[in-house]
């Protein structure tokens, strides 16, 4: 009885954290918005997508930045080619909750969006925020806070606290079937314990490669006027 108590807890408190394709997107969609009318909101842009997409946490990211975007990246071996692309950020152990190395590849949909604000990043309000290079404003917690309140005001939409990396472990694991790749995205190294316990949330493939197809608006109206004059 104790056991099926405690996969039941698990399962309503991972799922709880995780936002679906479906709701990704809609946020995703609704900050690119907000950066065009606010863009000294880039930052918050840049930290969503490393959050969402690299699953790296939020209190990293804020101790990055352009410097450790690698866009010539070389994969390290037969386990990091299943999701191998080419880029990857850095985030070294003197950075990292658990004093671990870890490189994490940058999705390609992320990479539209990295570059979305790599475009904007020389606006001074940007830079004067995340002084300089770095991913994220010192008060990222706060400018997050709001801009998630902000969303859910204008969509009766609520995303929860950390959605963004556990959202990514769940769709990550989803997607490619392995629980040792994932925990080493997540900086466990190779324990999937608590990957398991704190991060699956049962999402199946389809919808693990829906969220990773996500792009900017900007992108889709580039892409599409692309296909079709290679049409004519």
């Amino acid at each position: 009885f104790e056991t099926i108590v405690y996969k039941s807890e698990k399962s309503v408190r991972n799922s709880a954290r995780v936002s679906d394709h479906v709701k990704a997107k809609k946020y995703l969609v609704w900050l690119e918005e907000e950066c065009r009318k606010h863009p000294s909101k880039y930052s918050e842009l840049a930290l969503v997508v490393i959050t969402w997409f690299v699953g790296i946490r939020v209190e990293e990211v804020g101790r990055v930045g352009w410097d450790s975007l690698n866009k010539k990246a070389k994969h390290l071996g037969d386990l990091e080619r299943k999701d191998y692309t080419g880029w990857s950020i850095t985030v070294w152990g003197e950075h990292e909750k658990t004093q671990t190395d870890k490189v994490n590849p940058v999705p390609e949909n992320a990479k539209f969006w990295l570059e979305l604000c790599e475009r904007n990043w020389k606006r001074k309000r940007v830079k004067d925020k995340c002084e300089g290079k770095r991913f994220a404003a010192r008060d990222k917690a706060q400018l997050m806070k709001k801009l998630r309140t902000k969303f859910r005001k204008q969509t009766k939409i609520t995303i929860p606290t950390n959605s963004g990396r556990h959202s990514f472990l769940s769709m990550h694991l989803a997607l490619y079937g392995d629980k040792k790749l994932t925990a080493e995205r997540a900086g466990h190294g190779s324990d999937a314990d608590t990957l398991e316990r704190y991060y699956k949330a049962g999402m199946d493939s389809l919808d693990a490669k829906a969220y990773f197809d996500i792009i900017p608006k900007v992108t889709e109206k580039r892409l599409a006027k692309e296909a079709e004059d290679k049409a004519d």
